[in-house]
């Protein structure tokens, strides 16, 4: 049965394209309490304990860098540097499972998924480049944080199955949602300090966004994932 593909697209929606401490992905365990238990909802949670065993396993997450520096320097002429310190991004694969079932009477499948937490860091970065050793073009410095909190996906799909094993999708539901983002940013340019600029636009415009446009996001979300389900159910 054709039915955990939808779960890796959703995933995947859910993720966005990609635990910190362990190599292995512990999976909610509340839905091995279900009964009847089905071969459909044990194939996801199988497939979705192997794409966060992939991303982990590919380096994906967390992805961790020490940092390095790059300096150039021809006297009179050219004085550059580049650095960055402590970059970190972790979380897309620490994928939660609320509620997983499938009704194999109608055809029904419920999903609802998270990650609690996509985090980019950056403890420190910076770039100056100064030409005849008195024109300073550029110096800029960056730090700081931005957070992605419960990126969830829920989505209920019925399907019609024919006599010979064909899947055609009956109905289609969708909801993602963004539980906010935190951002603590410092960018300095050229002693320009953007910093409250960076952080309202992640903290307020990105975060009234995603509040605004949810019924637009579900519903375009809803025609990508059914135009992808069928073409695939076709072959």
């Amino acid at each position: 049965m054709k039915l955990q593909v939808f779960a890796v697209l959703f995933v995947i929606a859910g993720a966005s394209a990609l635990p910190a401490a362990s190599e292995v992905v512990v999976v909610d365990e509340f839905q091995y309490q279900l009964a009847p238990k089905n071969q459909v909802v044990d194939q996801i949670k199988w497939t979705i304990e192997l794409i966060s065993n992939i991303l982990q396993g590919l380096g994906l997450d967390p992805v961790e860098w020490e940092g390095s520096e790059l300096n150039i320097e021809i006297p009179f002429l050219l004085k550059f540097n580049a650095f960055l310190e402590n970059f970190r991004y972790a979380g897309i694969s620490n994928i939660e499972i609320h509620n997983l079932e499938y009704d194999r009477f109608i055809n029904k499948l419920d999903l609802d998924v998270s990650l609690p937490e996509v985090i980019f860091e950056v403890g420190d970065s910076g770039l100056y480049i100064n030409v005849l050793s008195f024109f300073e073009i550029l110096d800029a410095e960056f730090r700081g944080s931005i957070s992605l909190k419960s990126i969830r996906v829920a989505a209920e799909v019925s399907v019609d199955i024919n006599i010979i094993g064909g899947i055609s999708l009956r109905s289609l539901s969708i909801n993602f949602s963004l539980g906010g983002v935190e951002s603590d940013l410092t960018f300095k340019l050229n002693n320009l300090d953007f910093s409250g600029l960076f952080n309202d636009f992640f903290n307020e415009t990105v975060n009234n966004f995603f509040e605004e446009k949810e019924d637009q996001i579900n519903k375009s979300l809803e025609i990508v994932v059914g135009i992808i389900l069928r073409i695939i159910w076709a072959f």
